[in-house]
C-alpha cells in the first residue's frame, strides 16, 4: 500500500477552549482566512506548540497523526 504524505498547515486547540466553530461535515474554518480569526478563534499551528509541555493528538485512523509526530521528533 502507498503512503502519501500532504504538506497540510495542521490547527491545534488548547484544553478547554475548543477548536473554534466548525462548519459543514465538522470542518474547522481555516483561522488565516479572511473571517477565520474569528469562527477558529482559539486554535494554534503546529509552528506555534513547540513550547506546550504536553500535547494529546487525536483523530480517526489514517488521518496522519503517527507521521506528523515523526515529521516533529525530527525537527
Amino acid at each position: 500500500m502507498a503512503k502519501y504524505t500532504y504538506n497540510w498547515d495542521r490547527f491545534w486547540s488548547e484544553r478547554g477552549d475548543g477548536p473554534g466553530r466548525l462548519w459543514d461535515q465538522g470542518f474547522l474554518s481555516d483561522p488565516r482566512d479572511k473571517w477565520g480569526e474569528y469562527l477558529a478563534n482559539g486554535v494554534l499551528q503546529t509552528k506555534e506548540i513547540a513550547e506546550k509541555q504536553c500535547l494529546v493528538l487525536l483523530g480517526e485512523p489514517g488521518i496522519g497523526k503517527t507521521t506528523l509526530c515523526q515529521q516533529l521528533q525530527t525537527r
